[in-house]
């Protein structure tokens, strides 16, 4: 069984966002950092889970996902809300 999905969070650099790893690399981030710069990052929109989610419902019964801890960001709870809500 080969399948995966990835959520990607963006980075803002500026006033210039991307998509981690698509757009941007760490070797890129490296170097924005030691020119002092300061990206920021954020989770996938809720949207963009929900449509993720709602389009692996119609493949699929179970999904598996790894977010990042509820510590550091909110996609956990999200991807449960959401996951509830399309039950």
């Amino acid at each position: 069984l080969e399948f995966r999905r990835v959520l990607f969070r963006s980075i803002t650099i500026d006033e210039t966002t991307y998509q981690d790893t698509l757009e941007i690399s760490t070797q890129d981030i490296y170097k924005e950092l030691a020119k002092g710069k300061m990206p920021k990052t954020s989770m996938a929109t809720y949207q963009k889970i929900y449509d993720l989610f709602e389009e692996l419902k119609k493949e699929y019964d179970t999904v598996f996902a790894i977010p990042l801890t509820n510590g550091l960001s909110t996609n956990a709870s999200t991807m449960q809300s959401i996951a509830r809500e399309l039950e």
